[in-house]
């Protein structure tokens, strides 16, 4: 038998397995609810983008783009902190990352300070982290700084060792090597040190 007749025995033997088409349409199932669920949870996203002219598809379009900007950006802030499904915030904190995020820094922290989810605490991190400069370094520091931001301070490492280094060398390396030993930052932080760690 050659190899492609090998596999098509063995889809077609597991197919014939007991439980086989079930699996699959469970499987399927769930697939169609997923999809339901990212549906609606954009929707109302998708309907403000349209109001202000533009129209995608899905909000990955736009992450997959230069990143939101001027009022793309702002109907994108307004729904981070929303009650949407976890996945449509990710989605949101991909959008949104990236030096077009600079002008709302304001905005960004305190929606950091007011949120209790996580995952939208973990994504407004994640923004601020991608658009910080020289400027932000003093607030960078005060955010990882702070127990209460959990491990989403992860996203901070790599911008402070980039931006500290830049204004002193070894400065962000030694802010970085603080965290060498910490509980949830220390496997970050050692990569960083190794030179392997994730862009800042």
């Amino acid at each position: 038998m050659t190899a492609a007749e090998v596999a098509a025995a063995l889809r077609e033997r597991q197919s014939a397995a007991p439980g086989a088409e079930a699996s699959r349409e469970r499987r399927e199932r769930e697939r169609a609810e997923h999809a339901r669920l990212l549906d609606e949870g954009q929707a109302e996203i998708l309907a403000d983008l349209r109001a202000i002219g533009i129209d995608v598809p899905s909000l990955w379009h736009l992450a997959a783009g230069d990143g939101a900007s001027g009022a793309v950006f702002e109907v994108l802030l307004r729904h981070l902190g929303g009650a949407h499904p976890d996945l449509i915030v990710e989605g949101l904190g991909d959008a949104m990352a990236g030096p077009q995020a600079r002008p709302y820094w304001a905005e960004l922290r305190a929606l950091l300070a007011s949120t209790e989810r996580d995952v939208v605490r973990d994504q407004t991190v994640l923004i601020l982290g991608s658009c910080a400069q020289r400027a932000q370094y003093d607030d960078l520091l005060e955010m990882v700084a702070d127990e209460g931001l959990g491990d989403s301070r992860i996203f901070l490492l790599g911008p402070l060792n980039r931006i500290g280094n830049r204004i002193e060398a070894g400065r962000g390396r030694a802010v970085v090597g603080r965290f060498a030993n910490h509980p949830e930052l220390g496997v970050e932080a050692a990569r960083i040190l190794a030179g392997r760690g994730r862009r800042g």
